[in-house]
């Protein structure tokens, strides 16, 4: 298994401020996670448009729409990246 590819991003969450994040790439469009502000956000994706987000580790899985935002950036419900991420 390769490493995961690491990203520095800006991330906010719910409206609030842009703050430095790093995305974990850990299969590009099926697995990753964002570090943000000291919290970890896991993201999964199974070919079939529908994304799941797991707040906490071993936490539960539970969907979020993705979109762009008016500023360009990624969205995942109320969790927004900024900057260059790969999409496949």
């Amino acid at each position: 298994m390769s490493e995961p590819q690491l990203l520095e991003l800006r991330c906010r969450r719910e409206q609030g401020p842009w703050q430095a994040c790093v995305m974990r790439i850990e299969a590009i469009g099926e697995r990753w996670s964002l570090e943000l502000g000291g919290q970890r956000l896991d993201f999964r994706h199974d070919g079939s448009g529908k994304v799941e987000m797991q707040q906490k580790s071993r936490g539960p899985w539970g969907p979020v729409s993705s979109h762009w935002s008016k500023d360009q950036a990624l969205c995942w419900g109320t969790v927004c990246a900024l900057g260059q991420i790969p999409l496949d």
